[in-house]
């Protein structure tokens, strides 16, 4: 099913700024790019939204609570280095799972290990599957060259800086990072240079 973008994006839009801070209805009622809409519009597109799986209710987390979160999600990340069965790590602001591919936990791990650039974080995960032999696919065949899968490893760092790690952020499903400015400045340098000798 293919949801109508004039109705679902503006809503999707106004949910996602402010670095995907917590909004209530009410506020979402005020946002600029939602003026037009009808308040049982926005309600619709909020409740569909939140059925189809892309959107959850959500809360101001107890201390409590996060610190049992990350708790959990220490153990997940230690776990990705020997299995790939987890598939979903805990957000206190949610109060459930969230779906995170292996890959992604092995970025997490990169940042969590103090790798701070997008090349750190790429050598970090070839290093680990290399280490295991395992390769990535691409486009069904196997990618044996170290400098292929730096740059395919490369082009997922910087689509999981720019878009995953804000959001997992925000679900306090890790921390926010502190150099995180220079990790975006360095997405350039990932996604044309990964894998140049």
């Amino acid at each position: 099913m293919e949801l109508p973008a004039e109705k679902y994006d503006p809503v999707i839009e106004a949910m996602s700024d402010d670095g995907y801070r917590l909004k209530r209805v009410d506020e979402l009622l005020r946002h600029p790019k939602l003026q037009d809409f009808e308040p049982k519009d926005v309600v619709e597109v909020l409740t569909v939204l939140t059925g189809a799986g892309f959107m959850s209710p959500a809360q101001q987390p107890s201390g409590k609570a996060i610190e049992q979160c990350r708790a959990l999600n220490r153990h997940i990340l230690d776990r990705a280095l020997v299995s790939m069965d987890m598939h979903h790590m805990a957000s206190p602001v949610t109060a459930g799972g969230i779906a995170v591919p292996h890959m992604t936990q092995l970025f997490i791990r990169a940042l969590s290990e103090g790798k701070r650039s997008p090349d750190a974080v790429a050598n970090y995960v070839w290093d680990f599957l290399d280490s295991i032999g395992e390769r990535l696919l691409k486009d069904g065949n196997r990618i044996e060259s170290k400098n292929e899968n730096l740059k395919q490893i490369g082009i997922s760092v910087s689509k999981f800086l720019k878009f995953d790690r804000p959001l997992l952020e925000a679900l306090q499903i890790i921390e926010p990072c502190v150099n995180a400015a220079s990790l975006m400045r360095g997405q350039k340098v990932m996604a044309s240079g990964a894998g140049s000798p």
